[in-house]
């Protein structure tokens, strides 16, 4: 099919690979970025970090408090920024457990030391936060209990490029709450916590 240049400016006839090498570069790739499933004009979405940690033996809580407890220091994950207009994406993967009838809220917090001992910010919190069931996630269970994993997801702008160190938390509006496992001693499993850092 021979290559014809149309009045619209479009080119006809071109095949694949046709295209001599380097006539589309990395800029041209970014400005057309997939975002959600659809082409998208920027160059964000791209990931700039990808950090990752795991928690393989169990943990519980009774904490009532509304600001929650840390989970454990093995899911602390410190983060320099590359830029201060990037998002930074934080996702818990948690293998949850709530026995009797009790309510777990689990929260992702900032903090300005990589040992939790600075100043904490809480992740993308609700309109309100006033009880010990405000945070990212909730998850109840009745009577009977209840055992699954858990999405625990929140989201902020860098707004600078200093290091810093995110955590989950979680508390319990009664009873006990656990990860990785049962409350006897049962159905182990494990669990992640994941930071990424996302052009703007």
């Amino acid at each position: 099919m021979p290559v014809s240049i149309n009045g619209n400016g479009t080119i006809s006839g071109v095949i694949v690979g046709g295209l001599p090498d380097g006539i589309v570069d990395a800029d041209m790739l970014a400005a057309n970025a997939v975002t959600s499933g659809k082409l998208a004009s920027g160059v964000g979405g791209k990931v700039l970090q990808y950090k990752l940690t795991k928690k393989n033996d169990s943990a519980s809580t009774s904490d009532s408090s509304t600001a929650g407890v840390e989970i454990s220091s093995d899911f602390r994950i410190t983060l320099i920024p590359t830029s201060a207009t990037s998002i930074i994406y934080c996702q818990a993967f948690l293998s949850a457990t709530v026995v009797s009838t009790a309510t777990a809220n689990y929260k992702i917090y900032r903090n300005t030391a990589s040992d939790f001992s600075g100043s904490s910010t809480l992740i993308m919190p609700p309109s309100n936060i006033s009880a010990n069931t405000d945070g990212n996630m909730n998850f109840y269970a009745d009577s009977g209990g209840f055992m699954a994993g858990l999405s625990v997801t929140a989201f902020e702008t860098a707004g600078n490029t200093t290091a810093r160190t995110y955590s989950p938390f979680w508390s319990t509006q009664t009873n006990t709450i656990y990860i990785n496992k049962w409350s006897s001693s049962a159905y182990y499993s494990t669990s992640t916590f994941t930071v990424m850092e996302v052009a703007a």
